[in-house]
This record gives C-alpha cells, structure tokens and sequence, in this order.
C-alpha cells in the first residue's frame, strides 16, 4: 500500500500543472488531502498490526488466561474490518484520480486534434 499511495502521488504530481490549470483546484487539493490522509491512516494501521501480531506471540507463549483469546479475536476482526475499509477507501481515491487525469488527457487530445 505504501507504494501504491506513493504512485499515486508521484502520478499526481507528474500532472500537476495539467492538473492545477484543467480540472478545479478544489478537486485537486481534496486528492491531496485525501492521499496524505490515507498515508497517516496507513501509518498507524501498521503500527496496529505489528503490535497485533506481537500480541499473538505473546499468546502462544504464555500459560492461557481467561477470555484473553476472545479479546484477541476481537481486535483481530476489528482490525481486518479496518483495513478492509482503508482499502475501499484507497479505491475510491484511486478511481477519482484516474478520472480527473483521463479528463485532462482528453481535453488536451481533442485541443491537439483541433
């Protein structure tokens, strides 16, 4: 994911006086927005995992104390529908993106043709 976002910015920026001067710069700045923010998401997603799966180790190790298995099924369904929705919501991102550059390319086709 962290490359994917990374791509995406570097598409972004790779267009971004296409960008700046087509499309509306409050679109754009949302994009910007919205990838920063899925950058921090990822961020501390991982953080979450990485201690998740600490905890799994911790659990294997120790002797079983009561309800502590349920407790850590619960933060791992909790967790997998987190990054379920961090997915859709990088798709989302990644859709609104491509469109705003297919429009541009278009314009800029049919200002070429003519």
């Amino acid at each position: 994911m962290k490359d994917e976002l990374q791509f995406l910015e570097n598409l972004v920026a790779a267009h971004a006086l296409e960008v700046i001067s087509e499309a509306s710069s409050e679109k754009s700045k949302e994009i910007k927005q919205e990838l920063e923010s899925h950058k921090e998401i990822l961020e501390k997603l991982l953080k979450e995992l990485e201690l998740h799966s600490n905890n799994l180790q911790i659990l294997m190790d120790d002797e079983d104390v009561p309800g502590e298995l349920e407790v850590y099924k619960n933060e791992h369904y909790r967790l997998l529908i987190e990054e379920m929705n961090f997915h859709s919501a990088v798709k989302k991102t990644k859709k609104n993106i491509f469109d705003m550059l297919s429009e541009i390319f278009k314009k800029n086709k049919q200002k070429k043709l003519t």
